[in-house]
Order: C-alpha cells, then structure tokens, then sequence
C-alpha cells in the first residue's frame, strides 16, 4: 500500500481517513449515523450475518 513497508501501512490509513473526514464534512456528505455498537450495527445493516471483532484493539 502506497509502496511503503507494511508496518507504516495503518499510519497512513489512520492520516488520510482523517483528511478523507475533513473533506467530506466540507461537502457535507458525511454519513448521518455514527455506530455506538454491535446491536446498532446490526440494525443499519440487517443483511450482515458475520461480524469479526477485534477485542485487542477495543474496536
């Protein structure tokens, strides 16, 4: 990704989501919901059957 070493891979992921956020609230197309959890997830989305969870990380 972005020919980089791997590890650095989740330090641009996480420097251009933010820009990517920035941008999008300018336009004002940010998505309207912001999940709090499993069970709200599962109501935006109802056709999901499987859902990983990373615990380690809090996610």
């Amino acid at each position: 990704m972005f020919e980089r070493a791997r590890g650095r891979s989740n330090r641009w992921v996480h420097r251009l989501q933010g820009l990517l956020a920035t941008a999008l609230g300018k336009k004002m197309v940010l998505p309207e919901r912001k999940i709090e959890g499993i069970e709200q997830f599962l109501q935006c989305f109802p056709a999901v059957k499987v859902v990983s969870v990373d615990e380690a990380k809090g996610v």
